[in-house]
């Protein structure tokens, strides 16, 4: 299975990408995929799959695309 992942903002540096394709096994959960790329569990971040939310422990599907972004605040 194939999937696409982009990092967004500061996270870039931890992970030491912004954006890769990834070959990834069947059946393999986002909080996996999350892991095997080193992203720290701790770092609040928003994730989303395809464009809309998706939770650590959903499946993955081919030719997803999941973003991640840290949370921003502001006023």
């Amino acid at each position: 299975m194939r999937v696409t992942i982009k990092i967004i903002g500061g996270l870039i540096h931890q992970v030491g990408f912004s954006e890769r394709e990834m070959d990834i096994p069947d059946g393999l959960s986002l909080k996996e995929l999350l892991a095997s790329i080193r992203l720290d569990e701790g770092s609040p971040r928003i994730v989303t799959r395809n464009g809309k939310y998706i939770t650590p422990e959903e499946k993955l599907a081919d030719g997803d695309r999941i973003v991640v972004c840290h949370l921003y605040s502001g006023g």
